[in-house]
C-alpha cells in the first residue's frame, strides 16, 4: 500500500505526505484557493482552510491519535451504522470505517482544485463485526468549497442494509452566537440527555444553543446554514434523508476525555446522514452516494 501511495504522490503537485500526531500518515494539500489536511487513518479530513478565509472544521485539542480510537473533529465516517450497534451485540459506537486505515486511490488536479479518492476494503479484521463484502471510496475535492462524497459499493450476493453520516465538526467563534437554519418545521426526536430520545418534536424557526443539543431530524431538506458571528457556512448535501445537529453542552464537553473543557463554545455538528429509521437498502453489485458540499461566506461589516 505505502509503495503505491508514494507512486501517487510523486506524480501530484499539490499532494504531500506527512506524519501526524500518533504516526499516523496524512496527506497535506496546497492549491491556489485552499489548503488541507487528511488522515489515511479513519479516511478522514482534518482541516479545510480556503485563501484568506479561517479553519472551517474543528478539531479536539485533545482529540486521541491511537488505532481503534476515533479522531475528535474533522469529517468523522459514520459506517456501517450511525449510534450504538443496531444488532445490540457491542459493536462499536458509530461502525468502524472511522477506525480504519484507509488507502489512496487517485489524485486528480486542476489549476484550482484538487480531488482525492481513498478507498476501504473489507478484511479479515472485519469478519467479526460485519460479514458481507463491501468497498467504500471517499472523495475530497478541495477548492473554493469543500466537496466530500462517500460510496458503498455492495459487492456481496445479498442486500446490504445500512445507516451512515458524514459527522462534521464545524469550526465556530462561540456556540452562544450560533444559529442553524433549514430546519424550520421539521421534524426531529430529541437526544439530549435530559430527554428519553423517542418524542418526535417540530422545529420552529432557527435552531438556537443554550445548551446540549442532540437531534435527529428526519425528511429535511438538502441545504443548511450555519450562521456565526463574522460568516456564514452554506451546506448542500444529497443522498441524505437525515440530519444531525449536535453540540455537547459544557457538561458532556467536561465529561469527555477526548475534548477540553470549553471546547463545546468552539464547534457545531451538522451532519450529513442517514440514520435511525432511514436505512439504506443496497442491492447486490450496487451501490449508494451521499454527498455535502460546504462553502464560507463572509458576512458584510
Amino acid at each position: 500500500m505505502q509503495d503505491k501511495t508514494e507512486q501517487i504522490i510523486s506524480d501530484s503537485r499539490q499532494v504531500s505526505l506527512e506524519k501526524g500526531k500518533g504516526g499516523f500518515i496524512n496527506l497535506r494539500v496546497r492549491n491556489r484557493t485552499a489548503e488541507a489536511c487528511i488522515s489515511l487513518y479513519g479516511g478522514q479530513i482534518l482541516s479545510y482552510m480556503p485563501i484568506e478565509e479561517d479553519e472551517l472544521l474543528f478539531l479536539s485539542e485533545k482529540a486521541w491519535f491511537k488505532t481503534g480510537k476515533s479522531i475528535k473533529g474533522g469529517i468523522p465516517i459514520c459506517w456501517p451504522w450511525f449510534g450504538k450497534d443496531p444488532s445490540g451485540n457491542d459493536r462499536p459506537f458509530h461502525g468502524f470505517a472511522r477506525n480504519r486505515l484507509w488507502k489512496l486511490e487517485h489524485i486528480t488536479e486542476t489549476e484550482l482544485s484538487t480531488k482525492i479518492t481513498l478507498q476501504l476494503e473489507k478484511t479479515d479484521e472485519d469478519d467479526a463485526l460485519w460479514q458481507q463484502e463491501y468497498r467504500l471510496q471517499m472523495t475530497y475535492e478541495i477548492g473554493h468549497e469543500l466537496c466530500v462524497s462517500l460510496t458503498t459499493f455492495n459487492d456481496s450476493e445479498s442486500t446490504m442494509e445500512i445507516t451512515q453520516a458524514l459527522h462534521t465538526y464545524f469550526s465556530v467563534s462561540d456556540i452562544g452566537d450560533v444559529k442553524v437554519s433549514g430546519f424550520d418545521g421539521c421534524n426531529y426526536l430529541d437526544k439530549a440527555k435530559s430527554n428519553t430520545g423517542k418524542e418526535q418534536k417540530q422545529q420552529q424557526g432557527d435552531i438556537v444553543f443554550t445548551g446540549e443539543v442532540d437531534r435527529i431530524y428526519k425528511n429535511n431538506g438538502d441545504e443548511f446554514q450555519i450562521e456565526d458571528a463574522q460568516r456564514k457556512i452554506l451546506i448542500a448535501t444529497t443522498g441524505s434523508q437525515t440530519s444531525i445537529v449536535w453540540n455537547p453542552g459544557k457538561e458532556l464537553s467536561v465529561a469527555s476525555a477526548d475534548l477540553a473543557d470549553d471546547a463545546y463554545r468552539k464547534f457545531v455538528c451538522v451532519e450529513t446522514a442517514n440514520a435511525d429509521t432511514d436505512v439504506i437498502n443496497i442491492k447486490p453489485k450496487e451501490n449508494y452516494t451521499i454527498t455535502a458540499s460546504y462553502r464560507i461566506e463572509r458576512l458584510q461589516s
